[in-house]
């Protein structure tokens, strides 16, 4: 599956800080231009020199879908060529004859599978041209559903990620770059090449993820930043901004790792101020020297996965789209992106991905007829340790009947990453209605106040903050999520009758969560419903994130303004709730699940009955005179 991990992308791109065609024109380069003796390179799959894919780069197979014969020892899915030296004009491939890319390993498209993921592309270049466009900005947009989790590792402290080369620890690595250096540029070797250590940083503020590659050139370290697209698909942008016009570089080869503690990366695994990993095609085929690799220690921490394939099984490939622009030609100055749309493999095997959520929905009074808030609890339990068995174990092949290693236990069916949630819907017990009462001095939050943006093919939302006025809150929520250190917190607000994403419903409701510090904007609109013939009120929200979460929490408010009623009567009641996957229907039938609560009293003290018309009317009152 040619798909590529969290930052992928742009910090592939981040490196490329300056395209070094001259002559030929801004952008990728070509693998097969149709020039008399211009090679065409089959580890490419298409006819620019850009690849996004995944692997695991501890087989090493070639024969479904790849080319040529791997090397022993791989640190990229596909092979990054001899040197990046160029062809003399007026050819503008990146690699002499003979020395151009000759491989590609096998795809992995096993849905909620770890594999290793590469990315590469190579600018146009022409030997001995200088530069005539630098590149600015790069921004990388993932398919929905790729999962980088920054919390796999222990991430690297600020003040260390500053100095040059960084302080970081190997624990804090998630994987590696090779970047190529034209001729007589600072950098590389004799063959253009040098590889250098990525690792996960702190992230500053309004920073969702943060890496960083280590000392490059000598020079600088290189930040790359990750955001979703809350504004749309939940999807991860990577971006490389404000790239310096330091020095022309060829192209880069960048892979993150999906288990970075795992052995088969300890060759490559490296502490910041040991510098670079090495020069040329030795460091590829040998790594880094014996005396300098890091291999993992129990006292790290349990070996978790990094990267995630996703958990959807649409059967059509997923483009992943990369613009560019430069500081000749910026966007910010009228110019044009220079883009590539690279379809990756589509992800298979969604029949073999967990998904075992539960949910409890309770109201805050068991008295009938009384007004209640509602507390709901959605539990996804996410599949994001290793089995005790495994922990500090990493080099033992996986055996269910013998203790397991860790990253063997990561390829298995059982190390496969939980089904994300896609729809939702509750609908609550006939004779649980609204509360006339809660309607008094709500105002609900409009389209504008929320930042509605459109309403096909998908509703979406701005990222700015809402306008959503005090009085239409009516509830808080809690998101606990293992791409997170610390739980989200929000707000549930009520939509207007008439101005609402949903034309024709009773009423809206919108989760809210925004947190300017991580750079996160999460706005999800549920549609509220009743049933013409048991008046049954019922709550849909559709298209959630491919994301995972492991608990969200709703508390809607309680007290006499409180937003619902309970039945009329006592007895026990049943939610009828519907979850559905993103892997459905591969992963089988549509979970529903029925989740029951009691109502124990009637209101005044009346002696509990549990059909309508067996209640008795006795509203209180007294009356008296005064001496």
């Amino acid at each position: 599956m040619k798909r590529i991990p969290l930052t992928v992308l742009t910090v592939l791109a981040l490196m490329v800080a300056s395209p070094a065609a001259a002559q030929a024109e801004f952008g990728f380069a070509d693998v097969n231009t149709g020039l008399p003796n211009d090679p065409d390179i089959p580890a490419f799959p298409g006819q620019k020199a850009v690849y996004t894919g995944t692997c695991d780069l501890g087989a090493g197979s070639t024969e479904n879908g790849g080319v040529g014969a791997a090397p022993a020892l791989r640190a990229h899915c596909m092979d990054v060529g001899g040197t990046s030296l160029g062809a003399p004009p007026p050819a503008d491939v990146p690699w002499p004859a003979g020395e151009e890319p000759a491989w590609r390993l096998d795809p992995v498209t096993q849905a909620g599978a770890h594999p290793d993921g590469t990315a590469a592309f190579w600018f146009n270049y022409e030997l001995g041209a200088t530069s005539d466009e630098n590149v600015k900005n790069i921004i990388v947009k993932l398919p929905p559903g790729v999962v980088g989790n920054p919390e796999a590792v222990q991430k690297c402290d600020a003040l260390s990620a500053q100095a040059v080369p960084p302080a970081c620890d190997a624990r804090a690595q998630v994987g590696i770059s090779t970047i190529g250096f034209p001729l007589g540029n600072p950098g590389g070797d004799a063959q253009g090449l040098k590889t250098y250590p990525v690792y996960g940083i702190e992230a500053r503020d309004t920073v969702t993820a943060e890496f960083l590659i280590g000392d490059v050139a000598g020079y600088f370290n290189v930040p790359i930043t990750a955001r979703g697209r809350t504004n749309g698909d939940y999807g991860v942008d990577t971006l490389a901004l404000l790239i310096p016009q330091f020095t022309s570089l060829g192209g880069q080869s960048f892979t993150f790792w999906g288990v970075p503690w795992s052995e088969t990366h300890d060759r490559f695994r490296i502490d910041g101020l040991s510098h670079s990993i090495g020069n040329g095609s030795a460091a590829l085929l040998n790594g880094v020297p014996p005396e300098h690799q890091r291999p993992y220690d129990p006292s790290w921490g349990p070996i978790k996965p990094f990267f995630t394939n996703p958990t959807s099984c649409v059967g059509a490939p997923l483009p992943l789209q990369i613009d560019m622009d430069s500081w000749q030609n910026p966007v910010s100055n009228g110019g044009n992106y220079v883009s590539a749309v690279v379809p990756t493999d589509p992800i298979t095997g969604c029949d073999e991905v967990q998904f075992d959520p539960s949910i409890t929905l309770k109201p805050t009074v068991d008295v009938s007829d009384s007004p209640s808030g509602l507390e709901v609890k959605l539990t996804v339990p996410q599949n994001n340790d290793p089995p005790s068995e495994a922990l500090g174990n990493p080099n033992i092949a996986f055996d269910p009947s013998e203790d397991t290693g860790a990253p063997a236990f990561w390829k298995t069916p059982a190390g496969r990453a939980t089904a994300h949630l896609k729809d939702t819907t509750v609908q609550l017990p006939q004779g649980t209605s609204f509360n006339p009462a809660a309607a008094n001095g709500v105002e609900g939050c409009t389209t504008s106040q929320i930042g509605l943006t459109a309403l096909s093919p998908r509703i979406t939302f701005n990222n700015d903050p809402h306008n959503c006025p005090d009085n239409s809150k009516v509830g808080t929520l809690e998101i606990v999520s293992p791409l997170l250190p610390d739980p989200l917190e929000g707000a549930v607000y009520a939509a207007p009758q008439h101005d609402n994403p949903f034309p024709g419903s009773l009423t809206a409701i919108y989760m809210v969560s925004q947190d300017e510090e991580r750079g996160l904007s999460i706005k999800l609109p549920g549609k509220v419903d009743l049933d013409p013939d048991t008046g049954q009120i019922s709550t849909t929200f559709l298209d959630n994130p491919q994301l995972p979460f492991d608990t969200f929490e709703l508390h809607f408010k309680s007290g006499p303004r409180a937003p619902l009623n309970t039945p009329p009567v006592c007895g026990q009641f049943r939610n009828q709730i519907s979850l559905i996957p993103w892997s459905f229907p591969h992963s089988g039938p549509e979970p529903a699940i029925q989740d029951p609560f009691d109502i124990a009293s009637m209101p005044n003290g009346l002696h509990c009955v549990t059909e309508p018309e067996d209640r008795v009317f006795g509203p209180g009152f007294e009356a008296g005179s005064t001496n």
